[in-house]
């Protein structure tokens, strides 16, 4: 029992020393603003469906 402990804990102390430590993190920027949205003067869009078509 006292082996598998060993065993444990120095597996443990040496996945914990392998690791790196975290860089230091920055802040994220502002996010850019969304596009604008389409007014009422822009007309809409189409597209005609042909009689051959498949929907």
């Amino acid at each position: 029992m006292r082996r598998l402990l060993a065993i444990a804990l120095a597996g443990l102390a040496v996945s914990v020393w392998a690791q790196k430590p975290p860089p230091g993190l920055e802040p994220l920027p502002e996010p850019p603003p969304p596009p604008p949205m389409p007014g009422p003067e822009e007309p809409g869009v189409r597209i005609p469906v042909q009689e051959a078509d498949k929907v």
